[in-house]
C-alpha cells in the first residue's frame, strides 16, 4: 500500500462513518476510547472495499500513539483517533505528548480521524497530522493542541521550521520547542492547563486578535461593566492561564479617555462611559461570541443556564449586564435600552 492508496481508505473511511452514523445514530453517542472500535470497523469496511493486502493492528486501551496501525507489505500507516461530544463549532482537542514516549515507530504517515459526536448531526474528518497541530499547549506535561481548521502552510511545524518527523527523531524534543520560541522573542512557559507554551502582550497582536479576545470578555464576563476594582479578574486569568497573553493596562483597553459620545442606528448617547463606546466599536466580534460559544462554558462563566438559542443567549446577556452597569453618572440613560441599541443595529 503507498500513500494514495492510504488516503483512498482514509476517505472512504470517513464516509462509511458519516453514512453509519446517520443509520446507526445511537451507535454513535460515544466518545474517547469508545470511538475507536467504530473507526476500526469503518477501516475494515474500507479496506475490504478497495480489496487491498493491509492488516489493521488495533490494541484497545494501550495509549499508543498513533490509536490504530495499518500494516502493508510497503509499510506502516497510522490512524490517530479523536472525538468530541461538544455542540460548539470547534474542531480543537489536545493531541499527544510530544516527548511521544508511546510513539509507534517507522510510519510512513499518520492522519486524525475526529468525530463530533453530536446526537443527530454528527461529524467527521481527517487530515494528516502534522498539518493540524495548531500550537504546543500543556497538561500534565506538553503536548500538542491539534485544530482541524488549521489554514495550510499554517502548522506549528511551519511556524517553527522544525519538521514533524525532526521532532518524532529528537532525544530533546522539548529543546527544540523552547529553542524556537526564544529566537522568536517569546519566552516558553509549561505551568498550567492547555496553556500556548509563550507568553504574548496583548498590545503586541494583531488587531483582529485582540478584536476576538475583547468580544470574548464582553460576553463571558459581564461584570467587566461594574465599577468593582476587580471586575478585569476572571478575564485576565483566563487570557493567562488559557491563552498566555497578559497585558499590564488593561483596563485601558476598554475604557481609556472618560465620558464619550456613542452614536447608534437608533439614537446618540451622550456623556457615556468608555466602554460602552468599545462595546460598539467590537459589535460585530460580540455578536460573533454570542453565536458561538458553547453553552457549557457560558452557564459556567455567567451562572446561569444557557441554551444555543441567540436571542435568549443576547437577552441574557443583555440583563446580565445591565445588572452589573453603576448607573452613578448616567442619569436620564436608559442603559438596558442602549446596550440594546449597541447590539442589535
Amino acid at each position: 500500500m503507498h500513500k494514495a492508496e492510504f488516503s483512498r481508505i482514509i476517505t472512504k473511511t470517513i464516509d462509511i462513518l458519516a453514512a453509519e452514523s446517520r443509520l446507526h445514530p445511537d451507535v454513535f453517542v460515544k466518545s474517547g476510547e469508545d470511538f475507536e472500535p467504530i473507526v476500526v470497523k469503518a477501516l475494515e469496511a474500507s479496506i475490504k472495499h478497495f480489496n487491498f493486502d493491509v492488516t489493521i493492528d488495533y490494541k484497545p486501551q494501550s495509549h499508543r500513539f498513533p490509536d490504530i496501525v495499518l500494516i502493508s507489505q510497503t509499510g506502516k500507516y497510522g490512524v490517530e483517533v479523536k472525538s468530541s461530544i461538544a455542540k460548539n463549532k470547534s474542531w480543537r482537542i489536545n493531541g499527544n505528548s510530544v516527548m511521544g514516549s508511546t510513539r509507534e515507530a517507522d510510519l510512513l504517515a499518520t492522519v486524525i480521524i475526529f468525530g463530533k459526536l453530536v446526537p443527530g448531526n454528527c461529524q467527521f474528518r481527517a487530515k494528516n497530522y502534522e498539518e493540524c497541530v495548531a500550537n504546543v499547549v500543556v497538561t500534565h506535561s506538553p503536548r500538542y493542541l491539534i485544530d482541524m481548521d488549521t489554514p495550510t502552510g499554517q502548522s506549528f511545524f511551519d511556524q517553527s521550521n522544525i519538521s514533524y518527523k525532526t521532532m518524532v527523531k529528537s532525544e530533546k524534543p522539548i529543546d527544540l520547542i523552547t529553542s524556537y520560541f526564544k529566537q522568536a522573542g517569546q519566552q516558553a512557559w509549561w505551568l498550567s492547563d492547555s496553556t500556548p507554551a509563550a507568553i504574548r502582550f496583548f498590545r503586541d497582536l494583531p488587531n483582529h486578535e485582540k478584536e476576538a479576545l475583547k468580544a470574548y470578555a464582553f460576553v463571558h464576563y459581564p461584570e467587566i461593566f461594574s465599577s468593582d476594582a476587580k471586575k478585569y479578574l476572571r478575564f485576565t486569568t483566563w487570557l493567562a492561564t488559557e491563552q498566555s497573553i497578559i497585558d499590564p493596562s488593561l483596563r485601558d483597553i476598554f475604557s481609556a479617555g472618560g465620558k464619550t459620545t456613542v452614536d447608534t442606528e437608533q439614537y446618540s448617547y451622550l456623556e457615556v462611559h468608555q466602554i460602552f463606546k468599545t462595546l460598539r466599536n467590537t459589535r460585530k466580534a460580540v455578536i460573533t461570541e454570542l453565536k458561538n460559544a458553547d453553552s457549557g462554558c457560558l452557564s459556567t462563566d455567567w451562572g446561569v443556564s444557557v441554551t444555543d438559542d441567540y436571542q435568549r443567549r443576547k437577552d441574557t446577556w443583555i440583563r446580565l449586564a445591565y445588572l452589573q452597569v453603576n448607573e452613578k453618572g448616567l442619569a436620564g440613560i436608559n442603559i438596558k435600552k442602549m446596550l440594546i441599541h449597541i447590539i442589535n443595529d
